[in-house]
This record gives structure tokens, sequence and C-alpha cells, in this order.
């Protein structure tokens, strides 16, 4: 058997020692670095998670979402406001259409009653006159007062004839507080009536007496 010098055996068992020694130093080292990084005084990591990366890198897919236009919304707001104030107009619009049928309601039931009388007054009397020797201007005359009479507001004194009678009927008052009950009168009478302010007449007829004066035939 051939034998080895003590030299080179000596190299080949140091060889073979490293070999072994290098892993166990490896695991030693990863050990110590492990026990340092996580002991009881280390601290977690206050740094979220994906700080630093793009937002591309944290949400892969998903496009970016497009900034809001601030004069589409201004125009929109407007539209809105415009729309509203229309629906107000409509709504007071028929507001208003509602209170006028409802006073032309209450003006046509007004004008079907009679005129108001104040209690305790006594209604105007009226005097009828017409041309004397008229047969036709006479039965006219007796047609007015019989429109006259029945709760309108005049009461007929009288039917008389005279020899001068003016061009156009007329109505005569003699006090001015009569003033208004002989334009009522006239409306009353119709169309062509006119009244005549004879407060200058002498002798003057009691207070609420109007004269009622047909036209010549």
């Amino acid at each position: 058997m051939e034998r080895v010098p003590a030299g080179p055996r000596r190299l080949h068992r140091s060889r073979w020692r490293g070999w072994l020694l290098a892993p166990g130093v490896a695991l030693l080292l990863g050990l110590v670095v492990w026990g340092a990084l996580s002991g009881p005084d280390r601290r977690p990591s206050e740094r979220p998670f994906g700080a630093g990366l793009p937002p591309i890198a944290t949400e892969r897919g998903a496009p970016p979402l497009p900034e809001p236009d601030p004069l589409a919304i201004a125009r929109r707001a407007e539209i809105a406001a415009e729309e509203a104030r229309l629906a107000a107009l409509r709504a007071a619009r028929l507001e208003l259409e509602r209170q006028v049928a409802a006073l032309e309601q209450e003006t046509a039931a007004r004008r079907s009653l009679p005129p108001p009388q104040e209690p305790g007054l006594r209604p105007v009397r009226v005097v009828v006159h017409h041309r004397a020797n008229s047969p036709a201007a006479s039965g006219a005359a007796a047609e007015l007062a019989q429109s006259l009479r029945g709760g309108s507001g005049f009461e007929v004194l009288g039917v008389r004839s005279a020899a001068f009678v003016p061009s156009t009927p007329v109505v005569r008052y003699f006090h001015e507080e009569d003033q208004a009950a002989a334009a009522r009168l006239a409306a009353r009478l119709g169309r062509g009536w006119a009244i005549q302010d004879f407060r200058a007449y002498l002798p003057q007829p009691a207070p609420q007496t109007l004269e009622v004066w047909l036209a010549a035939e």
C-alpha cells in the first residue's frame, strides 16, 4: 500500500473540513440576522403596502377617472334653476286663472241680484212725463212706469203729460245727493238716456225725487 506524504494529507483534511463547516457557518449567520430583525424590540414597519409605487402598479388594469368639468357642472345647475323657475311661473299662472274665474262667477252672481238698499231708507220716487195729446207717448210712458215697479228700488208716483218735452229722453234730479240715483235710473232705462242737473229749479221737489221725461214722438 502506497503511503501519502504528511504534507499532502494535512492539506487534504483541511479541504474536507472547510467544505463541512461552510454550510454551518452560513446557517449560523442567517439565524443571527433573523434574530436581529425579529427581536422583541423590533417595531413593525409603518410604511403602507405599496407606498412609493405609481398608481398604475397598485390599480393595475383600471384607467384613471376623468376629472369633472366645471363648465358642465355650472351648465347643469343653470338648466335646473331655469326649469324650477318655469315650473313656478306655470303654477302662478294656473292660480291666477283660477282666481279670475272665481271673480267672474262672483260678478255674474252679483249682477243677477237687485241693487241693495240701505235699511230705513225710502225708495227713490219717480214721476214720468210725456208729451200731451199723443197716444203713442202716453202708451210708452205707461209701459216705462210699469217696468220700474216691482222691487227695483224706484217708486213711481204717477204719469203726467206736458205741453213741451225735451228732444232727447232725460232723467232730472233736483238735489246733489240724488245725482247717483239719477245716473242709476238712466242706466236702467237703456241707451240714449241722459241726466239733467235741475238743482237751480224752483220750487224744488222733495229730496229723493226724480223726473223722467220722454222725448217727443
